[in-house]
């Protein structure tokens, strides 16, 4: 499952190894604020492409936007927008730079990726990784041992992403190379579990004083 989480704030450029980006006036690029500055108020938008009844909206990101609001002591809204409403399938064009999107994608969901781009748009091939459970696997015809089980499934992928007259992306076709899938179980203990990311999210969201 793709997710897409923008912020508020200036331009980031890349920190060195362990630290935070920050932005080209030298504030930090999550927050947008200066060294010692209170954090203002921060809207984050979180966009996906599973339905607004679909459990993993219902039960893991409601859930989370509700939390962050409250742990933030109201500082933080978390904007949800399901099926893609941002943009992607629904007609209104994503206005994101697509550098933000390249770096969402290199951060652990593809890898071995090649981008083609031209005037009408963006081209890529990538292997795409994500995590379901069985009964989802199964649903969609993979013979699977354990429905309650949870599955590492890749496969390599081509994506064609078209542009507006304005250079602004206006849909995503989804292509998938059949022999290239590969579905292996994974171990219990290897599964990062909702209390372990919220200790996560808790951490992060203390070194950059927003709680």
């Amino acid at each position: 499952m793709f997710t897409l989480l923008a912020a508020c704030g200036e331009r980031a450029t890349t920190g060195g190894a362990g630290e935070p980006p920050q932005a080209n006036n030298g504030a930090n690029a999550t927050t947008g604020q200066q060294p010692g500055e209170t954090p203002g108020p921060i809207t984050l938008k979180l966009t996906h492409m599973l339905p607004p009844l679909h459990e993993i909206h219902t039960e893991v990101l409601e859930p989370f936007a509700r939390e962050v609001e409250q742990i933030s002591n109201g500082r933080i809204t978390v904007e949800l927008y399901p099926a893609n409403a941002l943009g992607t399938w629904g007609g209104v064009p994503i206005s994101m730079p697509i550098g933000d999107s390249y770096d969402a994608l290199q951060r652990g969901v593809v890898d071995d990726d090649e981008y083609a781009v031209a005037d009408w748009g963006i081209a890529s091939e990538m292997t795409f990784h994500q995590l379901t459970q069985g009964k989802n696997l199964k649903a969609l015809g993979f013979d699977i041992d354990d429905e309650e089980a949870i599955y590492h499934y890749k496969s390599r992928q081509a994506f064609i992403w078209p542009y507006d007259s304005q250079a602004r992306l206006i849909g995503e076709h989804i292509y998938e190379d059949p022999p290239t899938v590969v579905i292996e179980q994974v171990k219990p203990e290897e599964i990062l579990t909702p209390q372990r990311a919220k200790e996560i999210h808790q951490k992060l969201l203390r070194e950059y004083n927003l709680i």
